[in-house]
């Protein structure tokens, strides 16, 4: 999602899931930078992403390129072909990948008329404790089957920053398994970035496994000069969001936009006039009309 700045620095909305196990609270960014946050739903210039299609260079213009490589037995990792990471509709699960789907089938408001194609196997009551509202478009190590499926040995993705970042502010998984018995916790879906040159925080960090079918957000504490993260996992896993505090400029305009919180009476302004005082206008798009709004 691409999140605007002019005159007065613009934030973003977006809708995410307040489960009831406790989520960390995300920092705020620094001043000059602005948030921007890409849930894969749509693209930069405002169109809808479509599941099933390759994941790489669809969100450059808001500073990210997303590579990757399956993880293979015997064999390491397989670069790209066919290309590995894919964007998975959890509304509409394929091949019976219901352990990505949301919301979660236990979830309270699920009945004949709420699709809640999410299914947990294991750790139930994580799953419909965490994963009751609906991510949509996720992204996938693929399988490469014709339909998006996930691989189950897992393998890489690599978030790439076309101008460092000042800060990552958190990513979003689904799904995160915990380590079977004798695997090493500190390589079992982990975390690493690269700031300045330098790896960060010096070890790969564990993403904690919450089990099938769980959502989470994984705070992100390192800052300065971000060129990069990369989530290594050997198992399913689904990304659901990155957001990242970019100095990068986005101006208001055709085709750009951020997401809908609220419908409530919009107190409109014509997206890049500057404020006439000095509290910052913070704007919404509104799905339904199809326009702005100060949230």
């Amino acid at each position: 999602m691409l999140v605007t700045s002019a005159f007065p620095p613009f934030l973003a909305c977006l809708l995410l899931t307040t489960p009831t196990l406790a989520q960390p609270e995300e920092p705020e960014c620094p001043a000059g930078s602005t948030k921007v946050i890409i849930n894969f739903d749509k693209l930069p210039d405002g169109s809808m992403a479509e599941a099933g299609e390759a994941a790489n260079e669809q969100w450059e213009e808001v500073g990210v390129i997303f590579t990757g490589n399956r993880r293979l037995p015997k064999r390491g990792r397989q670069p790209s072909d066919p290309p590995p990471l894919r964007l998975f509709d959890s509304s509409d699960p394929t091949f019976d990948d219901y352990d990505l789907g949301s919301p979660n089938e236990a979830c309270g408001f699920c009945d004949d008329s709420v699709l809640c194609p999410g299914v947990a196997t294991h750790n139930k009551k994580a799953a419909r404790e965490t994963n009751c509202e609906s991510q949509r478009n996720i992204l996938i190590i693929d399988s490469g089957r014709p339909n998006p499926d996930d691989f189950r040995l897992g393998g890489l993705i690599d978030i790439k920053f076309t101008e460092p970042v000042p800060k990552i502010l958190s990513l979003g998984a689904m799904d995160v398994q915990q380590p079977s018995v004798g695997v090493p916790r500190t390589t079992y879906n982990v975390w690493e970035l690269n700031a300045g040159g330098v790896s960060k925080p010096g070890k790969p960090v564990q993403i904690e496994g919450l089990g099938d079918n769980t959502w989470q957000q994984i705070p992100i504490h390192h800052t300065g000069s971000i060129t990069n993260i990369k989530i290594d996992v050997q198992g399913t896993f689904g990304l659901t969001h990155v957001r990242f505090c970019s100095e990068l400029p986005h101006n208001l305009g055709d085709g750009d936009f951020v997401e809908a919180v609220s419908l409530t009476e919009p107190n409109k302004k014509p997206p890049g006039q500057p404020s006439n005082n000095a509290i910052p206008w913070i704007l919404c798009w509104d799905e339904l009309a199809m326009e702005y709004y100060r949230c």
